[in-house]
């Protein structure tokens, strides 16, 4: 995925959590991404929550100027940022990644090569601390 543009370039993802329980302790999202050209690129992983009152989904993320070599980046959240309350995975099951990426020409552009999504929580039956990862796909 890449934005060669003077524009903000958008794209969002779901998530399938089925076949998962246990205690959600936090939900971070990552990006790989970088910079080609000048220094004029921008990218950020966002984490859309839902917020059943309003019906509406709410953003928080982090917008940062990229390097040119690929790095990664992350948000990174124990509660649900627009509830407070811990995360339930009713609220993974409506949670959505946006990947944001902002270039500045056509020789100029933002990229992002991967992301993905970690839910770390703890196993209802054993009491274990586990993680699950998910890939989003890209087109």
């Amino acid at each position: 995925m890449k934005e060669s543009r003077n524009a903000i370039h958008s794209d969002d993802y779901s998530l399938d959590s089925a076949g998962v329980s246990g205690t959600i302790s936090n939900v971070s999202i990552y990006t790989r991404m970088k910079g080609v050209g000048t220094t004029n690129c921008y990218g950020g992983p966002y984490m859309l929550t839902w917020f059943e009152a309003l019906s509406v989904y709410f953003e928080s993320g982090t917008y940062n100027k990229l390097t040119t070599t690929w790095t990664d980046y992350s948000k990174s959240l124990d509660t649900n940022p627009h509830t407070s309350s811990p995360w339930t995975w009713e609220d993974i099951a409506l949670l959505r990644m946006r990947i944001k990426l902002r270039g500045y020409n056509s020789s100029s552009y933002a990229c992002c090569s991967k992301a993905w999504i970690v839910v770390t929580y703890t196993e209802a039956i054993t009491g274990m601390t586990r993680r699950r990862i998910i890939r989003m796909p890209f087109n």
